[in-house]
């Protein structure tokens, strides 16, 4: 393996297509695909899957990648290391507030952003409320960026509130609301769960949510008021450990593309879609004072997102 096919690799990841890499590289697209196809085989798994439209990140590149950016980034620091007498950590910080409703692929983004930058001065803040903490976050300009769910019932009453506030939303992805469950649960064998198989047993929730009216308006599409049994717990990790001890349900929001990180403390949780009449659609991005200009370190966190959310 070489430090070039690194650099190749990343180059492609940040472009979306091996093509375009290849003219941001200087270098001819056959010549760059072997390269890669060469690295492939020398580690033994694929990085990429090529489609017709494009190249993904298997879930292998995607651990690759994450582990390419540290040895990239270590790369740089070594070939600066005869300037550290006048290295100025102060002009290579990174200092960056998030607010979000809850989303494990907000988290570990973040996490995977401090991976990459492990040589520079670094402030993390991740605040996980609901959504009008949220937008009231970025209209203070004490978070940098605001990460949102909208759904159908509420799309116009939110945009209507951000263009008030001097807002606007950035569209990401479409996630959907799925059954989670512990895998021995007695409905874990079900293809899909109805609101009347699920009312059996306690329903358990973050408290937060119930705050947010994204929630309150999916509790009437989707019947949940019909449970006897709730559970409202203050934090993920409490969350879990109910699933996992009391057979109890909950609802989430999941990414299609996207495999969740649920193993925790050896929970094993799987995913159920919802027996329901009508789907409840939405939509999830960020929010940021209108025109104004991303750092590079947001711009990196986005991109990072993206990538694992696969969204190309």
């Amino acid at each position: 393996m070489k430090l070039e096919q690194i650099e190749y690799v990343l180059e492609i990841v940040k472009h979306g297509s091996i093509n375009k890499a290849a003219k941001a590289l200087s270098i001819s697209q056959p010549n760059l695909s072997l390269s890669i196809k060469s690295l492939e085989s020398e580690i033994g798994f694929k990085i990429f899957n090529r489609k017709q439209k494009g190249i993904e990140l298997t879930i292998e590149g995607g651990l690759f990648i994450e582990h390419a950016k540290n040895i990239a980034n270590s790369f740089k620091f070594i070939q600066n290391i005869s300037n550290l007498e006048t290295y100025d950590i102060k002009n290579n910080s990174i200092d960056l507030t998030i607010s979000s409703q809850y989303s494990s692929q907000v988290f570990f983004s973040l996490l995977d952003l401090f991976k990459c930058n492990q040589f520079r001065h670094i402030n993390f803040n991740l605040n996980q409320i609901n959504l009008s903490q949220v937008i009231e976050e970025v209209v203070s300009r004490r978070s940098n960026l605001g990460f949102i769910f909208i759904d159908d019932t509420n799309n116009k009453l939110i945009m209507d509130n951000l263009k008030l506030n001097g807002l606007e939303f950035i569209y990401l992805d479409s996630p959907k609301f799925y059954w989670c469950l512990n895998k021995v649960h007695p409905l874990a064998k079900n293809t899909n769960i109805s609101i009347d198989e699920a009312i059996n047993f306690p329903l358990a929730t973050l408290n937060f949510t119930s705050q947010n009216f994204l929630y309150s308006s999916l509790y009437i599409n989707l019947g949940m008021q019909k449970f006897t049994q709730k559970i409202e717990l203050t934090d993920y990790y409490s969350l879990l450990m109910t699933l996992d001890k009391l057979n109890a349900i909950a609802f989430i929001i999941k990414f299609k593309n996207t495999n969740s990180y649920y193993d925790l403390n050896g929970i094993d949780l799987v995913f159920k879609d919802i027996d329901q009449d009508e789907s409840v659609n939405l939509k999830f991005g960020y929010i940021k004072p209108i025109k104004s200009i991303l750092t590079q370190d947001e711009i990196d966190f986005i991109e990072i997102l993206k990538i694992n959310l696969n969204i190309k």
